[in-house]
Parts: structure tokens; C-alpha cells; sequence
């Protein structure tokens, strides 16, 4: 919360509480209120604006800027002072501290996967073979043991993950956590797969960011996500990474306290058997976390997405391009017939079905991307998930494109419940589609396109607040309100 993160900042940078007053024009008294909590947040918050430039300045240090990327959970300190500061300012404005875990999210899910074989080389079995490791610093030896045990086994298995202990060991040491990636997805090249329940009682934050760390292995398409719906007691805390066939690591806490906790690595098959049926009693007793698409299983993927589309609630899709829901007829009828075969017109008239429903009150809301000067000089217009609705490099004519801008323009004037919000794409051929209360559909739809779909409450109002809040800045646009500009870019498309 807001108390917090300005503690946090003004820490790091060693600020006095008059010093930074002074630089917002606040009273001393009202920062340390701030600071301690003894004051809300304002919803007029411009002070936000100087603060953030404030601590963007302060924030000099490389070990500094370190710290506080930790904190919001994302990575790479912007060049110049300016992003910086807007920066610090949404995670400052930021009600939960979930959204910055987001947005982390959605920015490795934008990255390519794959497996460094320097790193895999560097990291072998392992000479010791002792079963006890302790504290943080030994987890992460015994889990790089344990993968590195997995590379070397001639057979293929399914590893059974569970962990609900605190999760700082995995991401501390960034070292650690570049071995642990490639590892792993050295073992899934292998043929290995892995089930993992992820526990959702942890802090939202922390959550998010466990889930974060799996995004990119997630699209190997060999994971299987559940959790574990019900409350536990949350005294008692439990680690068990097993790989069947070959070893386990074995660890317990109490009150999230790991400090020179005990863990077990064993070899034993007895005791590797009696592991196996203990982890499937759990397991048991999950569900899955999410469900996962690609082209090799793009018909399920389809039969998904149009009965989510169906569902009724406030919606909000964020996509690149424009969407296949608000074309006029005679766009989808002559794009159509150059894609003969493609699932165009089946999706338009889904889309059709659930652009209606906004006429029972629920809003709907498009954030969408408006093409490059190169796209639209270069007539290279892409239609988005062109690949999979079967119509690869499928794009529009001037003339199509700007029928569709004008179809946008028509809509929002005829329903109040309709808008549509442009977003700057900064992070490519992203599309996220939330269903307020219901669930989310976050794809990749560049090739090879990937989609996730899930409806775990906190994940899911996790993103959902996420939406909202890129809606929130698309309204606040210093390039002017989304339907002027449609309407600009629909008049320069005129002519040939």
C-alpha cells in the first residue's frame, strides 16, 4: 500500500521527511502522516506528479534502483527521468501493489522462451551426497541438485511441485534464478513435464510474481497449473519437489520463517514411491489454475473463447489492431473471400452475439492499437490472430480499415455502453480479455501464438484491476480523446 512504498522510497534514497516537503510543497507533518498511514491517500493526488519526479532524481544509485524494481516487480530502469518518474508514479497511484506484479507478468509474457546451454553446461550433478541442506542459501544448492539430477536421467517423467514456504529464495539471486530457468526447461526439452499447485493464499504480489517466474515456461505447453481452493491454516508450511523416478527435496516451516530450515534430498525409491502417493492425495483436492492454448489445440481454444465471449458481465479487452466483433458486414464479406476457409465469419458473428448484450447494461470496453505511420504508408495492416483464425497475413485495404474505423465511431454513438480507448501497444501483440468477477483470456498472438486462460478469483481481480487502471490513463491520452483520433486517422484514409 501507498504508506509502505513511500517508506520504502524514502529509506533508499535517505530522504528526510522535510527535505521532501519541501521539494512537493507539503507540510512536514502531512508527509510523516502519509508515511506512517495516518492519512489516506487523496483521490486529488498532485503531489503524486513532483514526488515522483523527486525520488526519480533521488534514485541515483544502481544498487538503489535495484531495490526498488524488487519491490514493484519489474525490471530494467527507464533511460531518461522523465519515464522514470511516470514509472514511480503509477506504482505510487496504485492501489494494490498487484499491478506493477502485472504488469511484470504481461511483459514476460511478451518475451521468447528458451534454453541457454552455456548455463546448462555449468551447473552438473553435483559430487556430494549428502541429504541435508539448510536455510535459503541450501535450497537453492539442493534445487539445482535436483534439476541437474532430473537433465541427467535417461527417462522421461512428470515432476510433482508444491511449495507454499516464502518464495524469496527463488528470487533473490538473480544467478540462481537464470540457472533454475534454463534447468528446467532443459529438462521439459528432454521430455520431462511438470504438475505444479501453485498456492493462492500467498500475498497477492507474491503470487503473481511465482506465477510471473512460470509465464515463460508456461508456453512449453508442458505444465500443468492447479491450486489448492480451499483456506488453510497458514501455520505450518511445506516444500516437496519430486521427480519420481530419480529424487525429492523435502522442507518444512512454520510462520513463513525458513531461516536455517531443514531440508531433505533423498534418493531412496521407498521413499521416493511413498512421496508420489502423498503428493497425489493433495492434489486430489486442486483444481487447475489455468488452462493453456496453442496451435495444437486450436479447436478447444475456439470452443473456449466463444463461450467466454458469451458470458455476461462488464468487459474489457485489450488487443493490437482493431477486433474482428466491430466490423461492418461488408469488411468481414470481402476480407473473407480472400481467406477462404478462415473462422472469420464464424467470429464476427460470435462477436456480433456479444457486442448485443451490452444493450442488457454491462459495459464494454476496447483498448486498442491505431497502426504506425510505416503500417499505413506501407499498407501493412495486419488483421490480429489472423493465424489462428486460419488467414495467415491476412490484411485490410485503406479502404477496409477505414469502413472499420467509422463501424467504431457509429457504435460508440449509438451505445453508451460501448467505448473504445486506444493504448500504446508497449507491450507487442499482447491481447488480454477480462470478464468482470468471471475471468481472463491473456494471449500472445504472435506465431506461435499462446493463450491462458483463467478464473482464480484473486488472479483474476489481480488483472482485472489492471484493465481498469490502462483504462483510467487511455481517458487521460494527451494526444485527445480515442474517437477524435479514430475519426482523424478514417479522414486521412480517404481515397485511394
Amino acid at each position: 500500500m501507498f504508506p509502505e512504498k513511500l517508506d520504502l522510497l524514502m529509506n533508499i534514497t535517505k530522504t528526510r521527511n522535510n527535505v521532501l516537503a519541501h521539494a512537493v510543497s507539503l507540510d512536514a507533518s502531512h508527509v510523516s502522516r502519509l508515511r506512517r498511514g495516518g492519512r489516506a491517500l487523496p483521490k486529488n493526488k498532485g503531489f503524486l506528479a513532483p514526488m515522483s519526479h523527486f525520488f526519480a532524481r533521488q534514485l541515483a544509485t544502481d544498487a538503489q534502483r535495484i531495490h526498488i524494481l524488487e519491490a514493484m516487480g519489474v525490471s530494467g530502469w527507464p533511460d531518461d527521468e522523465e519515464s522514470a518518474a511516470r514509472l514511480l508514479y503509477d506504482w505510487l497511484s496504485s492501489d494494490e501493489a498487484s499491478d506493477a506484479s502485472v504488469s511484470h507478468i504481461l511483459r514476460r509474457f511478451a518475451l521468447p522462451s528458451g534454453t541457454d546451454p552455456a548455463v546448462l553446461r555449468s551447473v552438473q550433478l553435483p559430487e556430494d551426497r549428502r541429504p541435508y541442506y539448510y536455510g535459503s542459501d541450501g535450497k537453492r544448492q539442493a534445487v539445482l541438485r535436483f534439476l541437474a539430477a532430473v537433465n541427467e536421467s535417461s527417462t522421461p517423467q512428470t515432476l510433482l511441485l508444491f511449495s507454499d514456504e516464502e518464495m524469496g529464495w527463488l528470487f533473490e539471486d538473480a544467478v540462481f534464478s537464470k540457472k533454475w530457468a534454463s534447468l528446467l526447461i532443459g529438462a521439459l526439452l528432454r521430455g520431462n513435464r511438470v504438475r505444479i499447485i501453485h498456492t493462492v493464499s500467498r500475498r497477492l504480489g507474491e503470487m503473481l510474481e511465482a506465477v510471473s517466474k512460470w509465464v515463460p515456461v508456461y508456453m512449453t505447453n508442458m505444465i500443468e497449473p492447479y491450486y489448492y481452493p480451499k483456506p488453510r491454516d497458514g501455520v505450518f508450511q511445506r516444500t516437496l519437489f519430486l521427480a519420481p523416478e530419480t529424487a525429492a527435496l523435502v522442507s518444512t516451516s512454520v510462520n513463513q520463517d525458513v531461516r536455517g530450515m531443514l531440508h531433505f534430498y533423498v534418493e531412496d525409491p521407498a521413499v521416493l514411491t511413498a512421496l508420489t502417493r502423498d503428493f497425489n492425495n493433495y492434489f486430489a483436492l486442486c483444481r487447475p489454475l489455468m488452462r493453456i492454448f496453442n496451435p495444437g489445440s486450436a479447436e478447444a481454444f475456439w470452443n473456449y473463447f466463444y463461450q467466454f465471449e458469451a458470458a455476461e458481465a462488464e468487459t474489457i479487452v485489450l488487443r493490437p489492431g482493431l477486433s474482428v466483433m466491430t466490423m461492418p458486414d461488408s469488411v468481414v464479406e470481402s476480407m473473407a473471400a480472400r481467406a477462404k476457409g478462415s473462422l472469420l465469419p464464424v467470429l464476427h458473428k460470435s462477436g456480433q452475439a456479444a457486442l448485443r448484450k451490452i444493450a442488457a447494461g454491462h459495459r464494454f470496453t476496447e483498448l486498442v492499437t491505431l497502426p504506425t505511420e510505416e503500417e499505413l504508408a506501407g499498407g501493412q495492416i495486419l488483421l490480429p490472430l489472423s493465424g489462428p483464425m486460419h488467414a495467415p497475413a491476412l490484411r485490410y485495404t485503406r479502404a477496409e480499415y477505414r469502413l472499420h474505423l467509422r463501424n467504431i465511431l457509429s457504435l460508440m454513438e449509438r451505445h453508451e455502453n460501448y467505448r473504445a480507448l486506444i493504448w500504446p501497444g508497449d507491450i507487442p501483440n499482447l491481447m488480454l480479455y477480462g470478464k468482470e468477477g468471471i475471468g481472463m483470456l491473456m494471449g500472445q498472438t504472435a506465431a506461435p501464438w499462446t493463450f491462458f486462460a483463467f478464473s482464480e478469483p484473486n488472479m483474476t481481480s489481480a488483472f482485472w484491476d489492471h484493465l481498469s487502471l490502462r483504462c483510467e490513463r487511455a481517458t487521460k491520452d494527451r494526444k485527445g480523446p480515442a474517437a477524435a483520433r479514430i475519426a482523424e486517422l478514417a479522414k486521412r484514409l480517404e481515397g485511394p
